[in-house]
């Protein structure tokens, strides 16, 4: 018996299986060869029925797959179809749990994937690396196709808010073939019949005679995150939880990276040329570099000093600030602040400290941080950056805290720092005044000093 049978029928203990052993061989034989029914958005089809023949493999339950749009699944979903477990978008899928119509506690995770762009095979690869690319890219073409908006896919209606953005939907549109079906799309490219397909990567990939030209660009990308769970109206609902566990195995999960289902594994191949952007402080003195293809600015940025970055699935978040020390915190005063602060109840795996910079990281209940700080220009100055994202994708991320540390930068003082501090040094040594303006000269010190022992 394989270990994966082994798991299922603990998972599912009263699992009709029996065990028959002829001549040394273990066969799994269903007691009863009831279906269960999985309802799937159409961007999972390839992983889904390499998945379902597994499952049934293993556990001897077969698997019925019905693929619509994502849009359509949660249409049939919330009109009624039976079905044992529904595949959608996240926010569909949220949608579908407001009318209790699925339990919110199997709700999982199984891929995530973004647009891409596929042209015919052996055809030249066109620039799309940059939005200018995409555009006369796009422009260029002499047909596009890429999944009807009305019927609820869930690339074709962003891709089209795309083309309406850059102002070139008016021109497209005469050159454009919706797709009737998502597996339509692509198939047109390979048959000749339209130059270029916009689609969700994943429905690119599996297409004989088409080619991937690469993901869209970061400033239009959007990544779409699928999620599995059983419906409340299920009649096997023990099984079709067995089927989600046997979905988020190890080995399941890095078959949807090979389909185009797991986009950070799939972006850096891509885009390995330009994936990594520098962001330069001139004032502070300092420079890292952060992966453009995994975040993206977040709006409403507080102030010069302070920019945050958001991943696009909205799981993990980078931090870069500066700001001057006005309060004259020591080092080990500002660290101490923030461990009490910033990162209580927190499990610290790594703390180092010198002279003028420290590092924080650990974890924080479902999630992990990387925080590294330095003090510049005779501790003047404090400038640093902070990364935190989900402990269930420490893999990725902890990859990326590595590079953006090798690409960090700073000088002591730079020179607009400088002058700040000899300014302020000059004001503190300068001759006392005489007579009356002695005591306002004197409180204004007190005052200062008294500033200088407060920590941040």
């Amino acid at each position: 018996m394989s270990f994966e049978a082994a798991r299922m029928a603990s998972i599912v203990p009263w699992l009709p299986i029996a065990l028959m052993t002829l001549g040394g061989a273990t066969c799994i034989a269903p007691a009863k060869a009831e279906k269960i029914s999985v309802l799937s958005a159409s961007a999972m089809t390839s992983v889904m029925t390499d998945l379902a023949h597994a499952f049934e493999r293993e556990t001897g339950r077969s698997v019925a797959l019905t693929f619509a749009t994502a849009g359509e699944v949660e249409k049939r979903v919330l009109a009624g179809e039976p079905t044992d477990i529904a595949i959608t978008t996240e926010s569909a899928m949220e949608r579908i749990a407001g009318q209790g119509l699925i339990l919110r506690a199997t709700n999982v995770r199984v891929a995530r994937t973004g647009l891409g762009v596929g042209v015919r095979e052996g055809t030249r690869k066109p620039d799309i690396l940059t939005v200018d690319g995409l555009v006369k890219t796009v422009l260029a073409a002499k047909s596009i196709t890429y999944p009807d908006p009305a019927r609820g896919g869930a690339s074709g209606i962003h891709f089209a808010q795309v083309i309406e953005r850059l102002g070139i939907a008016h021109l497209v549109k005469e050159k454009t073939v919706l797709g009737a079906s998502p597996e339509a799309v692509c198939g047109a490219v390979a048959k000749g019949e339209v130059e270029l397909c916009v689609h969700q990567i994943s429905e690119i990939l599996p297409v004989k005679g088409v080619t991937l030209v690469g993901p869209l660009p970061a400033d239009v990308q959007k990544v779409t995150t699928f999620v599995a769970a059983v419906s409340a109206r299920s009649s096997m609902m023990e099984v079709a939880k067995a089927f989600l566990t046997f979905a988020t195995s190890p080995s399941i999960t890095a078959k949807f990276a090979e389909a185009g289902l797991d986009y950070r594994a799939l972006t850096p191949s891509l885009e390995r040329g330009t994936s990594w952007a520098l962001h330069r402080n001139t004032s502070f003195g300092f420079s890292l570099r952060y992966p453009v293809d995994v975040f993206m600015p977040e709006g409403g940025q507080a102030d010069e000093g302070l920019h945050f970055f958001v991943s696009h699935d909205g799981h993990a978040r980078l931090r870069i600030s500066s700001f001057p020390n006005k309060n004259g915190a020591t080092l080990a005063k500002y660290r101490r602040w923030l461990m009490d602060t910033r990162y209580v109840d927190a499990v610290y795996d790594y703390t180092p400290q010198r002279n003028n910079w420290f590092v924080l990281s650990g974890t924080r209940r479902e999630e992990m941080f990387y925080e590294r700080v330095t003090f510049s220009c005779d501790g003047r100055m404090i400038h640093g950056w902070q990364l935190i994202y989900p402990l269930t994708e420490r893999n990725f991320y902890d990859a990326i805290v590595e590079k953006v540390h090798r690409s960090y930068r700073y000088s002591n003082c730079p020179k607009a720092g400088r002058r700040q501090a000899l300014g302020a040094r000059r004001r503190l040594l300068a001759p006392r005044p005489q007579g009356l303006l002695a005591r306002p000269r004197k409180l204004f010190r007190i005052t200062a000093n008294v500033g200088h022992q407060q920590a941040c």
